[in-house]
C-alpha cells in the first residue's frame, strides 16, 4: 500500500539569507547544486557534526548531514514571494517518516501543514 505524501509549508524569510537565496534558486535550477551549510546557524540540532549538505537535483531537495546519519528528500511544489507574509516555499516530502524527521530537526520553522 503507497504511503500518503505529506506537505509541509514554512516561510523562507526566517531562514539565513544564504540558505533562502540557495533554496528559492533550486526551484527554478535544473542542475544537480550542493551547498553545505553550518546546522547551528539553521537552528539545526545534530549530536555528531555540525553541518548539513543541501542537494538540489531536478526540483528534489536532499538534507544529508556530513557523517550520513540523516538524508530527507523532498520535491518543491511551489515557491511565491508576494503578499504580506513573504516569500515561502512548499516541500513534498517521501513520505511521513521523512516529514518527521525533517520537523524534529527544523521544527522551528515549520510554519503550516497542508
Amino acid at each position: 500500500m503507497k504511503e500518503k505524501r505529506a506537505a509541509v509549508r514554512y516561510n523562507v524569510d526566517v531562514l539565513p539569507e544564504n540558505l533562502k537565496h540557495f533554496l528559492l534558486d533550486a526551484s527554478i535550477d535544473k542542475d544537480v547544486m550542493a551547498e553545505t551549510y553550518d546546522a547551528s546557524s539553521m537552528g539545526i540540532g545534530l549530536s555528531l557534526d555540525t553541518s548539513v549538505t543541501i542537494f538540489s537535483v531536478n526540483d528534489h531537495i536532499i538534507l544529508k548531514s556530513l557523517n550520513n546519519d540523516f538524508r530527507l528528500v523532498a520535491k518543491i511544489r511551489y515557491v511565491y514571494d508576494r503578499g504580506p507574509s513573504g516569500s515561502r516555499i512548499g516541500l513534498e516530502f517521501r513520505n511521513t517518516k521523512s516529514l518527521e524527521l525533517y520537523r524534529s530537526l527544523l521544527g522551528p520553522l515549520v510554519e503550516k501543514e497542508e
